[in-house]
């Protein structure tokens, strides 16, 4: 967020555009401050930029919106069963757009999977959509974590932890167990020089965190990583960190 460090005065853009991962809170700032217009896309390699959600004030604003289809897509919500969800209750995310991809190159397999011969792309994504029509992004189906049979999202967790002020990255994982299925392993790195305890980070998690991220609960464990694996583009690599994850808590026991 360094352009947030920099005197309003020194940038008059009239557009500024992220994609690519969840937008923080702390961008709302750049609207009205240095830009016009702040646009939020989302979308895929297979189908290419799906919605966009423009802000033009920082109540425009909102966390994990990816506002509405592009002309030419269709968005739907859907259940297990492939039934439309009704507003604002969270399914599996499915993307209907003229210029889709053709399939995954000789692999028709991983192809059919997410790709129906009626042109609906399945995503790996979570969301809902509101009453006006704005779709909100609520986290991957594949990082979801399976607890005593509830279905937990990281990226809850991690927003709340990652606001403490020693806290420069976390991750949230599942890690396997015998008798829950899997635990919430909050992965974090800490900044140069700081140090956090479990009663330190406490407070900093909202009664809505708190009910998925309880540390006097033997089902929710942390770990402090040096830093974390990452991607060609920046982004954690999730599976690398579940991998060192696993490593050390089996090498506990």
């Amino acid at each position: 967020m360094e352009i947030l460090k920099r005197d309003e005065n020194e940038i008059s853009q009239r557009v500024l555009a992220t994609s690519g991962a969840p937008v923080p809170k702390e961008c709302a700032q750049v609207v009205p401050r240095f830009c016009k217009e702040f646009k939020c896309l989302y979308g895929s390699t297979e189908m290419g930029c799906v919605s966009v959600k423009r802000c033009q004030a920082a109540s425009d604003f909102s966390d994990y919106n990816v506002g509405k289809p592009l002309p030419g897509v269709e968005m739907k919500v859907v259940d297990t069963e492939g039934k439309t969800m009704p507003q604002n209750e969270a399914g599996k995310l499915f993307v209907r757009n003229r210029v889709a991809f053709g399939g995954y190159h000789k692999n028709p397999d991983k192809t059919n999977q997410v790709l129906g011969t009626d042109g609906w792309y399945k995503t790996d994504d979570i969301a809902f959509m509101n009453e006006n029509g704005d779709f909100t992004v609520t986290g991957r189906c594949s990082d979801i974590i399976l607890c005593h049979g509830e279905s937990i999202s990281p990226s809850y967790i991690e927003d709340e932890i990652k606001v403490h002020p020693a806290v420069a990255e976390v991750c949230v994982v599942p890690v396997s167990d015998p008798v829950c299925f899997q635990k919430v392993c909050a992965c974090i790195v800490l900044r140069k020089g700081s140090l956090l305890s479990e009663d330190d980070l406490r407070p900093f998690l909202s009664v809505g965190a708190k009910s998925h991220f309880k540390f006097e609960e033997n089902t929710r464990i942390h770990l402090f990583f040096e830093s974390f694996p990452k991607t060609a583009v920046g982004k954690i690599f999730r599976r690398g960190v579940k991998e060192e994850a696993e490593r050390r808590i089996n090498g506990r026991q």
